[in-house]
């Protein structure tokens, strides 16, 4: 239970206040460079319902967005974490593993 308090409040910390946006971080930084219907089809969620989450989380700069336009002049918007991002789920890594670690002693 304490592992997901410590999640939660990594999260909030960094303006992260659902963990429907918790998921969307974590899916960004495993796979940089996702795309907005890979994202809405793993979430199961509409495109438009996804890209107002990343605006969001663009907002405090834990995501960026590159638009690309294919040779059919189709729009993808692709997703990459920002260092800030980055560096929130690594301290979150290390305080997850460190708690572990304290319970197993």
């Amino acid at each position: 239970m304490r592992h997901l308090l410590i999640l939660s409040e990594t999260m909030r910390r960094a303006g992260v206040t659902t963990f429907y946006r918790a998921s969307l971080c974590i899916a960004v930084f495993e796979k940089p460079g996702i795309e907005n219907r890979l994202l809405a089809r793993l979430m199961g969620l509409s495109g438009e319902n996804i890209t107002t989450a990343m605006r969001y989380l663009a907002k405090y700069n834990l995501i960026h967005k590159d638009t690309v336009i294919t040779p059919e002049n189709k729009r993808i918007n692709k997703y990459y974490p920002t260092p800030y991002l980055k560096d929130t789920l690594a301290n979150l890594d290390y305080d997850l593993k460190t708690h572990y670690h304290e319970q197993t002693k």
